[in-house]
């Protein structure tokens, strides 16, 4: 999975209005504390309006703000208004090579495993909060490893040569 610059950019504009949550920020402020041109900006943010995730205030005190509190607020509603899923209906479509669509398309094992890898990271970020990544480091560091605590053992073999 590769997160493009758009998702990483309203991710973390995202995050600046919720340290502030209800306050709103302006353009210029988000700009300047993320060290984003201006312009970058104002894309982003029109792609998270136009997906309910932030709103514009007018007036004197107006700026961006978020559309839920960042307890609720979570990281799937932000990052599915930037991006597309690594998974998605036209997947087969898109991913043919010179053809018009994949040579597997009746049955494949590429597309069961992408559209559970697309599941996973959905589930992840729907249950993680811009709240939940408001906390310091480490600690967040802890509680994304709790949450994600492997069920099987690290796969050691190739750090011992082996299949290699």
């Amino acid at each position: 999975m590769r997160i493009t610059t758009s998702e990483e950019y309203g991710l973390r504009l995202a995050l600046q209005l919720a340290t502030c949550y209800p306050q709103p920020l302006t353009l210029g402020e988000l700009a300047e504390r993320e060290g984003i041109p201006q312009p970058l900006v104002a894309k982003v943010l029109a792609k998270l309006r136009r997906a309910g995730v932030v709103r514009a205030r007018r007036g004197r005190l107006g700026g961006y703000e978020l559309t839920l509190g960042p307890n609720r607020m979570t990281l799937d509603r932000v990052l599915s208004a930037l991006g597309e899923p690594l998974f998605h209906p036209e997947f087969c479509r898109n991913h043919g090579g010179e053809l018009s669509a994949c040579v597997h398309s009746n049955e494949c094992s590429v597309r069961p495993l992408f559209f559970h890898l697309d599941r996973m990271f959905r589930e992840f970020f729907a249950g993680t909060s811009l709240a939940d990544l408001l906390a310091e480091e480490q600690l967040l560091h802890r509680k994304l490893a709790e949450k994600t605590a492997p069920r099987l053992p690290l796969w050691v073999g190739a750090q011992q040569g082996e299949g290699a």
